[in-house]
């Protein structure tokens, strides 16, 4: 799936907390078709894509899934809303992967101190993965000071 070969799907079921078992019978698939597509054998059709996201409680896994699994998604803007918890682990792991990802290719690039022509496309690349991981951690860093406030007011409300 990504370059830290996370499969996002497989991911977004466990942060649910859901088995594959029931996942699949959720889902309407068989155990063994989910496996395939949590282990990358398969391509995730949309309608399944869309039970997942109901069943796992992310919308954001939509978004990934049409960004970065169909040809539409290079019309799609980089930065979307959590609007759940699951959504908000899920932007939180592909920020770690970004962030990851663009640490590994700048140390790369700058092990001889400097930045060399040939060595553009691959530090573009590497920018363009850092710009993603910070506008996920926008979004995350949004959606949490949104749950913050709706706990203290709601506490206030208490007191």
């Amino acid at each position: 799936m990504s370059d830290c070969c996370k499969n996002y799907y497989k991911m977004c079921r466990e942060n649910a907390s859901l088995t594959q078992e029931y996942a699949a019978g959720a889902l309407g698939v068989s155990v063994r078709q989910l496996s395939d597509y949590e282990n990358d054998k398969a391509p995730v059709p949309d309608d399944v894509v869309d039970r997942m996201c109901a069943a796992y409680d992310t919308k954001y896994l939509a978004l990934w899934h049409l960004k970065n699994k169909t040809r539409l998604g290079q019309y799609l803007p980089d930065f979307f809303e959590p609007e759940s918890v699951g959504d908000m682990m899920f932007s939180l792991a592909l920020a770690e992967d970004g962030v990851s990802g663009a640490y590994a290719a700048i140390k790369e690039i700058y092990r001889d101190r400097q930045l060399n022509p040939e060595e553009l496309p691959a530090m573009r690349k590497a920018v363009s993965e850092a710009q993603e991981a910070l506008n996920n951690l926008t979004s995350i860093v949004l959606y949490a000071q949104q749950r913050i406030d709706e706990v203290e007011k709601q506490r206030d409300k208490q007191d």
